[in-house]
Parts: structure tokens; C-alpha cells; sequence
């Protein structure tokens, strides 16, 4: 079996009306303007219209290059994502969008800096409405922040990475990945390479404000101690403010007579300070409820279906772990 050079990984949710002309222009790529070898891997994440696994299905019995998996539930693109990395053969891995506007021509940009373990496209222009722009801007203040990225890289996820790069973030166990976080864990050697960002074709944006949410909380309770420091920092400060008004309070009482205090002034410190307290708990028990799914080994996807054509000997994967080596390392 010749070697592979470059695996396309595409993490596929209701978009069956574009994934002919990207598989189409993923072809005339390689084919044409790098002259390398390539297999396209898509991952279906629990459509729910059916016509996108129909047509995965027809692409993938057509070409044996394209190998298409539909998991068993909706797990989130993060999920995905890895899904089809563990199963890539590439030397060099690419992640892209399955929406087109993440241009299939703007691959050999990435490969030009094929030297660094991770190149990840930067899109100077950014063709989509100002709620996205806003939450993308918030999410690249929060990965300098929170996950140390440095502020000249540009997260996306359109990047080219290297092999082992891939294989070391396989090997992290979680099953809420949030992969710029597993990249940086992993290596320092990540450049930005400008790329265009085209105007979305076909539908609208499967992106709603409850998956930034999701992406946000993921970044702050699984992948940085933000949260339990700044509940650590917010109950020094309430502790401190405390014990100067219970000074103030005894010093005014000695110097003085101190009238009775009145019902309100009791009710707002009692309040603030149950606050407070159930606001800390309530983070403490979010922190509490990832590490349990940490513990318990959750898989991170599970295989429903699979056309591959050159693997159907492999058993399906359902998490994260690299290869063992008794196994077809292809599998």
C-alpha cells in the first residue's frame, strides 16, 4: 500500500448539499497542484438529517480514497475531530470545515510550512455575521489567557500538523477534548499561515450560542484552574472585607453605644454570604462532575457505521487511545 502523505480530516454535521464539490476540490488539490498522495477521512457527528450519511455513503462507494465514519451519538465536533485523526494514515494531518468556507485551495498555503509541527490558517478577513466575529474574538482573548497561546497565534480550524503531534494528543484522556488546549500541551512549534475565508454556500451556521457556551466552559473547567482560582481569590477578598467591618463593628461598640441593627442590613449580609457560598459549591461540584467522567474513561466517540473499503478488518474504535502495536497501525 503506497504511503499517504496527507490525511484530510473533516468533522461532518448537515452538510450533504456541499460535500460533493469539497471532496471534488480536495482531489483537484492534491491531485493537480501538490502531486501528493492523500485520503479524505469524514466523520458524521449523529446528523440529524439522514441525507448527509446517504450521501457520505455514495461518495465513499465511489471513491476508495474518501473513508467516511458515522458515530453512534452526537459527541461535538472536538470528538469528531479526533475520531478521524486517530484513524488517519497521513504523514501530515489536516483538519478543515465541511461548509466550504474553508477553501480547499488554500492547503498548499499550510504546506509551505510543513517544517513546523503545527500551522494553523489565519483568516484576515472573516466572511460571517458579528455575533461569530464577536465570540471568536472572545475566544482568542480567553486562549491567551487561560491556555497560555501566544497572542501573535491566531487559533482556527483550518491547520496542517505533523504526525506525532496528532499521535501525543491521541494519547490525552478526556472526554471533553478542546483541541488548541491539546496542541499547546503538547508543542511550542505553532505558526499562522493567511488564508482566505469564504462566504458560506449552502444552508446556515450549525454555530448557536449554547455551543459557545460549550466551548467556553469546556476551555475554563477542563482545560485551566481559572475558575477555582478566582473562587479562591473572590473568598480571600469576602473574608477580608468581613473581618474589617467585624473590627469596625467591635471598635464602634467600645467607643460608643451601638443601636440594635436593623432587619435589612442583617437580611442583605446573610444573603450575600449564602450566595456566596452556593455560588462556590456550584463550581466546585462542575469541577467535581468532569473529573468523574475523567474517571470512569468515558469514550471520547463511539462507532456506529463505517465505509472504508481498504480497513474493514479493523475492529471500530470507540476512544481516543493510540494504536496499540498487535493492531494494523492504520486501524
Amino acid at each position: 500500500m503506497p504511503e499517504i502523505t496527507f490525511s484530510v480530516v473533516i468533522p461532518v454535521y448537515n452538510s450533504d448539499r456541499s460535500l460533493p464539490e469539497l471532496v471534488e476540490r480536495l482531489h483537484a488539490v492534491f491531485r493537480d497542484k501538490m502531486a501528493e498522495t492523500h485520503e479524505i477521512i469524514m466523520v458524521d457527528d449523529a446528523s440529524p438529517r439522514p441525507e448527509t450519511w446517504q450521501m457520505l455513503r455514495a461518495i465513499s462507494s465511489e471513491d476508495p480514497i474518501v473513508r467516511t465514519f458515522r458515530l453512534a451519538r452526537n459527541f461535538g465536533q472536538g470528538c469528531a475531530l479526533l475520531c478521524g485523526m486517530a484513524h488517519a494514515r497521513g504523514r501530515w494531518i489536516i483538519t478543515m470545515d465541511d461548509d466550504l468556507q474553508h477553501r480547499p485551495e488554500d492547503i498548499p498555503r499550510l504546506a509551505a510550512h510543513r517544517d513546523h509541527d503545527v500551522v494553523i490558517g489565519r483568516f484576515p478577513e472573516k466572511a460571517c455575521g458579528p455575533f461569530k466575529k464577536l465570540t471568536s474574538n472572545l475566544k482568542g482573548r480567553l486562549d491567551a489567557r487561560l491556555l497560555g497561546k501566544p497572542r501573535h497565534i491566531t487559533s482556527s480550524p483550518f491547520r496542517l500538523m505533523k504526525r506525532h503531534v496528532v499521535e501525543s494528543m491521541l494519547s490525552i484522556r478526556t472526554p471533553r477534548p478542546f483541541l488548541i488546549a491539546m496542541i499547546l500541551s503538547v508543542t511550542a512549534d505553532v505558526v499562522n499561515a493567511d488564508v482566505t475565508h469564504e462566504e458560506r454556500k449552502y444552508g446556515r451556521s450549525n454555530y448557536t450560542l449554547r455551543n459557545s457556551f460549550s466551548m467556553i466552559s469546556n476551555m475554563l473547567f477542563n482545560n485551566s484552574s481559572f475558575m477555582l482560582r478566582s473562587m479562591s481569590v473572590f473568598g480571600f477578598t469576602m473574608a477580608s472585607l468581613s473581618i474589617l467591618y467585624g473590627f469596625s463593628l467591635v471598635f464602634r461598640g467600645l467607643i460608643r453605644e451601638v443601636p440594635v441593627p436593623g432587619w435589612t442590613s442583617l437580611m442583605v449580609v446573610v444573603l450575600i454570604s449564602s450566595g456566596v457560598v452556593i455560588f462556590c459549591l456550584g463550581i466546585l461540584g462542575e469541577y467535581i462532575a468532569r473529573l468523574i467522567e475523567t474517571a470512569e474513561s468515558r469514550p471520547s466517540w463511539v462507532i456506529r457505521d463505517r465505509i472504508d473499503s481498504t480497513h474493514d478488518h479493523c475492529p471500530p474504535t470507540t476512544d481516543n487511545r493510540p494504536p496499540t502495536t498487535d493492531k494494523d497501525p492504520s486501524c
